[in-house]
């Protein structure tokens, strides 16, 4: 594979490595360009001071490398049997490596050729990826997605909510010993399953029902999936969320209040006989304490809640005619005002959502 032959993939790497190449070229262009001017200022000005300007610039030990010898000669070349001198220093330099000059800016030459072909083509092809449209090309080679497909409503669903039933077959199929497939496959035989025994209409013949809804447990279960603990936890939160708030707060309130009032009478003994002064301590450490327990509580409950994603219909090109909706708005017509705002609140609503299968209505 040539220079210039690279992959979309790897068009990133490519440009990365071409920029390196002419940031080191750069460098050394202007180092050329530094030495090359002040030869040709003692040339003009102090033809004496030539010999010693060369000097510095041997023991600075420039890197004789094609972009450096291309542009130092380029500046001094041809300028008068004065610049001559540096000249042939360099290209003694150059007969001591094997190389010559012209060899040296010949391939500066082809490589900055090589170098715009490159980045023109890493371009265009950076270009290509951004005009794939990366859904269709997986959800066609998905094999996920083959199987999910036999079922009558999925393929009608936007890409989100099947992205979340493909998300929550790979999360099932990651803790059980089976593949993907298989988990698709069962959840497709579950929905089929009920579609058999009820009616195909029935939410439970979806195979969201099975992925994503109250079936999923019976997925799981049929795949042999093995829950981790924190998982564990949050299906257990989840079936009582208030219970397990609430308790949560009052575990970590009197758990810590016992705890002070434990410190307390090692400290203080004599200071827990008396009723009233202990009383005054717990309630106000209830207070305190259940302050920050509400506050770790909440900030708990943001890490094992997860948001749950509302399955929807993918109608971007129109709603079909066996899903015609009618949109009606609840109003109360108190005045002619009122009534013209609301009719051009329904306008706006209107134009927002043409669709031949969408009524806006208002009802009063």
């Amino acid at each position: 594979m040539g220079d210039t032959d690279y992959a979309p993939a790897g068009a990133d790497r490519n440009l990365r490595r071409v920029s390196a190449q002419v940031a080191i070229d750069r460098i050394n262009r202007d180092l050329a360009n530094y030495w090359a001017k002040q030869m040709n200022d003692a040339a003009e000005n102090n033809p004496k001071n030539l010999i010693f300007i060369i000097a510095d610039m041997a023991r600075s030990n420039p890197p004789i490398e094609r972009a450096f010898v291309a542009e130092f000669i380029r500046q001094l070349r041809g300028k008068g049997p004065t610049l001559a001198q540096p000249l042939n220093w360099l290209e003694e330099r150059l007969t001591e490596n094997g190389q010559t000059s012209n060899e040296l800016i010949q391939i500066e030459n082809q490589e900055q050729a090589a170098s715009q072909v490159s980045v023109s083509n890493s371009i265009g092809s950076l270009r290509l990826l951004g005009t794939i449209d990366w859904r269709e090309f997986v959800e066609a080679n998905s094999i996920i997605e083959q199987i999910l497909r036999e079922d009558k409503y999925y393929p009608l669903m936007d890409f989100p909510t099947r992205d979340s039933y493909r998300q929550s077959v790979e999360r099932i199929a990651k803790n059980a010993e089976i593949s993907e497939a298989d988990v698709a496959r069962i959840a497709i035989q579950l929905s089929q399953e009920s579609a058999a025994k009820n009616d195909s209409t029935d939410r439970t013949a979806h195979v969201g029902y099975y992925l994503i809804g109250d079936g999923l447990l019976q997925t799981e279960k049929k795949a042999n999936m093995r829950l981790s603990f924190v998982n564990t936890v949050r299906r257990a939160f989840g079936r009582y969320p208030l219970t397990a708030y609430i308790g949560s707060i009052l575990l970590i309130t009197f758990g810590i209040t016992a705890a002070l009032l434990s410190e307390l009478y090692e400290d203080s003994p004599k200071v827990c006989q008396n009723l009233w002064l202990v009383l005054l301590v717990v309630l106000l450490s209830v207070i305190c304490v259940s302050q920050l327990a509400v506050s770790l509580v909440n900030f708990l409950s943001t890490l094992m809640a997860r948001p749950i994603l509302l399955p929807r219909m993918g109608f971007s090109s129109g709603i079909p005619t066996e899903a015609r909706t009618l949109v009606v708005i609840p109003s109360m017509l108190t005045n002619a005002e009122e009534v013209e705002n609301l009719a051009e609140a329904l306008e706006v609503r209107f134009l927002a959502n043409k669709d031949e299968h969408l009524q806006l209505r208002l009802v009063n």
